[in-house]
């Protein structure tokens, strides 16, 4: 009974703990190719890098001659560029670059944030879980009998 119950603890703790936050997506580079191995190429494609409704679009192996179709009514030009969507939702996007046409569907979400109070919060809330679960684990233990 006592390992169960600090085990709910332990990871009712973590849970609560873990700070939520934005994980941004990283762009793949181009394997390493020296010495006896053939080099691969990058297939043309828009990479995306995300913080909330702002998005970075990039049109791999392009220079920086492109035109931008957001999905919600703008535009843009450059390689890369940024845009920042004013609702949530899914946008189809494409680029232009010198005659390829490059299409991506991306969802655009509100960013979850943490300020110093949410962090705050966190602690004393993981404080009093550790208090109650070391209470709760001495008052399940079976009483000492001395003879």
């Amino acid at each position: 009974m006592m390992r169960k119950t600090l085990s709910f603890v332990v990871l009712l703790m973590l849970l609560l703990v873990i700070p939520l936050s934005a994980v941004a997506q990283t762009t793949p580079t181009e394997p390493y190719s020296g010495g006896g191995v053939t080099e691969t190429t990058i297939a043309p494609r828009i990479d995306v890098l995300s913080a909330g409704l702002t998005k970075t679009f990039t049109a791999t192996g392009y220079g920086t001659n492109c035109t931008w179709s957001f999905g919600d009514d703008s535009t843009g030009t450059g390689n890369p560029v940024d845009h920042t969507y004013a609702a949530a939702g899914t946008y189809n996007v494409s680029a232009n670059c010198g005659g390829a046409v490059l299409g991506v569907q991306i969802t655009a979400a509100q960013a979850l944030s943490t300020t110093g109070m949410d962090v705050l919060r966190y602690v004393l809330i993981a404080i009093a879980l550790l208090t109650f679960g070391g209470l709760l684990v001495r008052a399940t233990r079976p009483a000492k009998v001395y003879a």
